[in-house]
């Protein structure tokens, strides 16, 4: 059923894209600059879109985008990406994340897809361009969401979402993303678990500088999964749902990362 729903939202969401959608991005000048300004190929999955879709993870988020895919999981452990048939990089905020990602969406604002040739401004890249995840900001105002996902294979996600400031003045505000995820599959003894949080604190210095810190940890537990085996070319008759390893074999992973950022603007 949450396919299906996934599905149905996927074709709104691509309509929405194409029609209505954000007139400006940052990736590819990294300024705030207008679509119609950027010679170059740039697509913007906004705020709306991945809510509407209900996106969980990033690869179901860049099935909006013509021309990009996805590639090796690693058995289910991570995920990367291909645009315009070559390897893809996968950025945060305009500094490069682990090129295998398996972004939550919990703290994503929005998804900048570049393509074609960005090394003038990101260094070392593949030619195909970059796939550029803008995280949520502290707001000027109060704001609390609290969310709950349930699907097919016992799949469940409640998800929290708090903002505001921190002072009178507010001068210093907060964000905090935490998402719980555990779910099964269409394969025997494949469950997965994961906790995610992302705290941010933003302090706005004087009128043109800003500090804005962000944290995030992630906690996944899984088996490494393959798929089905395959004897000499062909696939084993077997059944699609058939795990051959040990499930007790689980993956526990535990990743943090800290980003410190420093804003001024000097005209």
């Amino acid at each position: 059923m949450r396919n299906q729903l996934q599905q149905v939202a996927l074709m709104v969401s691509a309509l929405l894209v194409l029609g209505v959608g954000p007139a400006y991005a940052s990736t590819a000048t990294k300024t705030d600059t207008p679509l119609r300004d950027i010679p170059q190929s740039i697509q913007v999955i906004p705020a709306t879109v991945i809510q509407d879709q209900g996106a969980v993870r990033l690869n179901e988020i860049v099935r909006n985008v013509s021309g990009v895919s996805t590639s090796n999981n690693d058995g289910g452990q991570s995920q990367s990406y291909k645009i315009r048939g070559f390897d893809a990089n996968v950025y945060k905020n305009g500094y490069p994340d682990d090129y295998f990602s398996d972004q939550d969406s919990a703290n994503i604002e929005r998804v900048e897809v570049l393509k074609g040739p960005a090394s003038v401004l990101f260094g070392r890249l593949e030619p195909s361009g970059i796939i550029n995840l803008i995280t949520k900001k502290p707001l000027a105002s109060p704001y609390y969401n609290v969310g709950f996902t349930a699907g097919s294979y016992s799949f469940y996600r409640p998800t929290l979402d708090f903002s505001g400031p921190l002072t009178e003045d507010g001068k210093l505000g907060y964000r905090l993303n935490i998402d719980y995820e555990n779910s099964g599959s269409f394969r025997d003894f494949v469950n997965k678990e994961r906790f995610f949080i992302a705290p941010v604190l933003a302090w706005k210095i004087g009128d043109r500088t800003n500090l804005t810190f962000e944290g995030e940890y992630l906690h996944t537990e899984s088996p490494y999964d393959r798929g089905l085996v395959t004897i000499g070319d062909r696939v084993a008759d077997i059944p699609i749902s058939r795990y051959l390893s040990d499930p007790r074999n689980l993956v526990v992973a535990d990743g943090s990362k800290t980003y410190l950022t420093l804003n001024h603007d000097f005209n």
